[in-house]
């Protein structure tokens, strides 16, 4: 599936679930996304770790999808083994 412009979806529609790190991580986010047939946008965005209270915040780059494919993206990065910096996962139980 195509990597579509981040300001042609409709406000609210895509939601971000990944922010890589490095361009190793972000070429495997979109693989990933990509196998499993998901559109999918990306967008700059600031992060931070616990190293941050140090170095302050870090650019990133944030996968979004839209909302309706949040979980099968989510499985789609685990299955390929991705599972750092995953934004608001709904399989995590441990926010509860």
């Amino acid at each position: 599936m195509p990597m579509i412009d981040h300001e042609s979806w409709p406000e609210d529609a895509a939601v971000p679930i990944f922010i890589a790190g490095n361009v190793k991580e972000a070429q495997r986010v979109e693989r990933a996304l990509d196998d499993a047939g998901l559109d999918f946008s990306i967008q700059a965005e600031k992060y931070e770790t616990a190293f941050s209270l140090i170095f302050g915040s870090y650019d990133g780059v944030a996968f979004h999808v839209l909302e309706s494919e949040t979980d099968r993206a989510v499985q789609a990065l685990r299955d390929a083994g991705v599972k750092i910096r995953v934004v608001d996962d709904p399989g995590d139980k441990s926010k509860d």
